[in-house]
């Protein structure tokens, strides 16, 4: 019965560490905001900030995610104003970041 007792209790103690490590989701708005900043990512890779064809297709980007310029960067910038959120989100745009590229270099 002890032995029973101390495999639940380290089964649980692992749960929750592993709960206490995981990358929390983001929420609807956020996703899109994800989504808009990797594409403009990409886009900023492409052309220079000042290039038309850079300003027209981030308006464009924007407007599909529902952001205003304005409203996408206050958005960035709270994430940036806390460093464990802005960890989390920067490292998740990271992630898809990559994952378009390997899927555009492999097709």
């Amino acid at each position: 019965m002890k032995k029973f007792v101390l495999l639940l209790l380290t089964i649980s103690v692992l749960i929750l560490s592993c709960q206490k490590n995981s990358v929390p989701d983001l929420s609807q708005q956020q996703q899109e905001l994800l989504n808009a900043y990797v594409k403009l990512f990409e886009l900023r890779e492409k052309y220079s900030l000042s290039d038309s064809a850079f300003i027209d297709s981030s308006e464009i980007i924007l407007n599909k995610s529902g952001f205003t310029p304005e409203k996408f960067q206050n958005a960035v910038n709270e994430f940036k104003n806390n460093p464990e959120q802005w960890n989390i989100f920067f490292e998740k745009a990271m992630k898809k970041l990559n994952k378009t590229k390997a899927s555009a270099n492999s097709g």
